[in-house]
């Protein structure tokens, strides 16, 4: 047994010996990773698994205990799966560290050791801490698990560059960011090697997270996530942690970009977009961000620099893109951004709007007749109900300039009533061919969960009294499908066009009201619904991919609903 274990710590130190410094290469290192199997298991303690569960929230600890690893049993019966796996995935974890407090940097590694998943190498690269303690915590650990390299700079270099210099370092397929006082969920990296088993093409993994408090240790500010949206991602990062990426597009990117510090991972999401449209979401609650009294998880305005880096870097992703455009604050949300777009020539828009209100079954057949009537040189259309009136200044230009950005076929706006409710601000699809209206009913002024009433963000169907699209969408669908005759057939246009990679954008910044308020909450006919309900039946029963899972699809406030399934990803 002895001489079984000196084998495998020797096989561990010439699998993790990537070199710091030597600069990322495309290609990781040789070795059998295979034989990390043979290392000794180190599982949590019950009380450290005890103290997982705990939250500030009783919903949210309620929502917690069948989400996660809750016992020994669990945590060894995933181990012995992942031991099962031939080939298994090749992770290597990269964390830059600096002056952290002691037990916040035990804590971090613990979380790393203690993972139900063996197959794993953590390059961690100390940036000329002042603190004395770290280093020495740093080389204990190193000197306790062969997976682990460190390395120490001497001068202080940021956080992009001690992320280089261990990105330098690892030798796996794929690489985890992990910061120096975050906590990784005693799943995360067998759920991270699962879901690259179910699709080896995917390029970037995420999963949701929720943030630890300072004092009590408890879990609060669950952030769960929806399916990839590239346009969600233009009004903030809203991928954060956990983030996986392949070892080769890192290489391509060449790592971080120093001048981003701060903002470094919103502006690498950003530029791995512009190379792979291969990016995950695990619907899981895999990363427990560390609350700080001067971090950006207490106080957004605790470090400025940090969203003035991110506005940039979102400047910088449209202006490769061919938008010369400034970013701004969403005004009462920073730390979410607006880009002020160009706004489309007049002359590109075909309006379409009924003379009076009309019967939902009359719908489909004039909005059908209407499009006849595009000139030439009219490639954008919008569809506006007759009872509509602008809220916000030009909801038309800042609606249809959207359209403009590549992949994007359609685009809906806000609507509230004349009292000052929201009528649509996104809706979600159900199973039941009826969608869910986020926040209807609410204050104008709600802000909604992750301000989704309030920032730009990608939605699968558009409100069918105010929505622009593409003519060219238009004839490459061949029009709206003849087997609707009210507005479920706008729900189906847009997810015919979704299937062809068109994707449709909530526009907040286009807000109207609603005169006649009751139209426009609900314009569906329920026998159209069933119709929808089984064309798309496949589709609806994968969820809606822009709405978080976990999340009630009963009521339109967002709350939590235990006891769901979740897919491996989506």
């Amino acid at each position: 047994m002895l001489l079984r274990l000196r084998r495998a710590k020797r096989a561990a130190a010439r699998i993790v010996s990537g070199g710091i410094g030597r600069g990322l290469s495309a290609t990781p290192a040789k070795g059998d990773w295979r034989l990390l199997r043979l290392l000794t298991p180190r599982p949590p303690t019950p009380n450290e698994l005890r103290s997982l569960q705990s939250a500030n929230w009783p919903d949210y600890e309620a929502w917690l205990q069948d989400q996660q690893v809750t016992s020994l049993d669990a945590w060894f019966l995933l181990r012995n799966e992942a031991l099962a796996w031939n080939p298994p995935p090749r992770l290597s974890l990269v964390t830059p560290v600096y002056d952290t407090e002691p037990d916040q940097l035990e804590a971090c590694l613990r979380s790393v050791v203690r993972q139900t998943y063996p197959f794993w190498q953590l390059c961690a690269v100390d940036d000329c801490s002042p603190g004395a303690h770290v280093w020495p915590i740093l080389s204990r650990w190193a000197r306790a698990d062969p997976r682990i390299q460190v390395s120490r700079r001497v001068r202080n270099g940021g956080i992009c560059t001690a992320s280089n210099d261990a990105l330098a370092a690892t030798t796996g397929d794929y690489v985890v960011f992990l910061d120096h006082d975050d906590l990784l969920a005693p799943d995360a990296l067998h759920r991270v090697a699962e879901a690259l088993r179910a699709d080896p093409e995917t390029d970037v993994l995420y999963s949701d997270r929720d943030t630890i408090a300072w004092s009590s240790g408890h879990r609060f500010r669950h952030l769960l996530k929806p399916a990839w949206s590239p346009e969600t991602l233009l009004s903030g990062n809203y991928i954060f942690h956990l983030t996986v990426y392949r070892r080769s597009l890192l290489a391509k990117l060449e790592g971080l970009r120093p001048r981003y510090d701060g903002s470094q991972d919103y502006d690498l999401i950003l530029r791995a977009s512009e190379h792979t449209s291969r990016i995950r979401h695990i619907p899981r609650v895999l990363y427990h961000w560390r609350e700080h009294p001067v971090s950006i998880a207490t106080n957004e305005t605790a470090k400025p620099y940090v969203l003035d880096a991110g506005k940039a870097a979102a400047a910088d992703f449209l202006n490769r893109r061919g938008f010369d455009v400034p970013v701004i604050d969403v005004e009462g949300f920073r730390g979410h951004y607006r880009p002020l777009l160009p706004v489309a020539d007049p002359a590109r828009v075909l309006v379409l709007r009924p003379g009076s209100p009309m019967q939902p079954r009359g719908y489909a057949r004039w909005l059908s007749s209407a499009m006849a009537h595009a000139e030439p040189g009219q490639d954008l259309c919008l569809v506006l109900s007759p009872g509509l009136e602008p809220r916000t200044p030009g909801p038309v230009d800042e609606l249809l300039k959207w359209l403009d950005l590549p992949g994007v076929g359609i685009v809906t706006g806000r609507l509230s009533s004349p009292n000052g409710h929201l009528l649509h601000a996104g809706f979600v699809h159900r199973s039941n061919g009826v969608p869910l209206a986020l926040y209807q009913g609410f204050s104008r002024d709600e802000p909604g969960y992750m301000a989704y009433t309030s920032v730009l963000r990608n939605v699968a169907a558009p409100h069918p009294w105010c929505f622009g699209f593409r003519c060219s969408l238009w004839h490459q669908l061949g029009g709206l499908s003849g087997e609707y005759l009210g507005p479920h057939a706008v729900l189906d246009f847009a997810l015919r066009a979704l299937a062809l990679g068109w994707r449709t954008v909530y526009v907040p910044y286009a807000e109207l009201t609603a005169v006649e308020a009751r139209d426009i909450a609900d314009p569906w006919l329920s026998e159209e619904a069933n119709r929808f309900a089984r064309r798309w039946a496949h589709w609806l029963l994968q969820g809606d991919p822009y709405y978080p899972i976990g999340m009630t699809l009963e009521r339109p406030d967002m709350t939590l609903v235990p006891g769901f399934k979740r897919p491996v990803l989506r």
